[in-house]
């Protein structure tokens, strides 16, 4: 089973990090669950190994299939930046809803209720 966070910023931008299998693409901080490991301290411990950011509130949103793997998402926010590994980025979700986990990530963000229609489609440093 696989977790993944989702940290908004204003105007609709999310966090992101340069997809591990094909650098072209853009993904959520999202890793497996450990064995004896609670999904939401995985999800804790994912955000801070790949972006340097300790997670503050974190809300369960979702749980379904990503490409043949359980995974649940989690709505984050984070409450120390220090350390912040480079190559955070903050990109419309445009950018994450295309490539691997794409069709998974665009089911969460409905849930988020974010519109696309008027989301800056842009990419910017976190």
């Amino acid at each position: 089973m696989r977790v993944k966070v989702i940290i908004q910023k204003q105007l609709g931008r999310i966090l992101a990090i340069k997809n591990t299998r094909n650098r072209e693409y853009y993904q959520l901080p999202e890793g497996e669950i450990l064995i004896d490991e609670d999904p939401r301290e995985a999800a804790a411990r994912v955000l801070k190994e790949q972006t340097g950011l300790i997670a503050g509130d974190m809300a369960y949103l979702y749980e379904g299939d990503d490409e043949g793997v359980p995974t649940i998402a989690f709505d984050a926010e984070w409450r120390s930046r220090k350390g912040m590994i480079d190559g955070c980025k903050y990109v419309g979700p445009v950018h994450l809803t295309q490539g691997p986990g794409g069709a998974y990530n665009y089911e969460v963000f409905q849930l988020l209720n974010i519109d696309f229609s008027h989301v800056i489609d842009d990419v910017m440093d976190a």
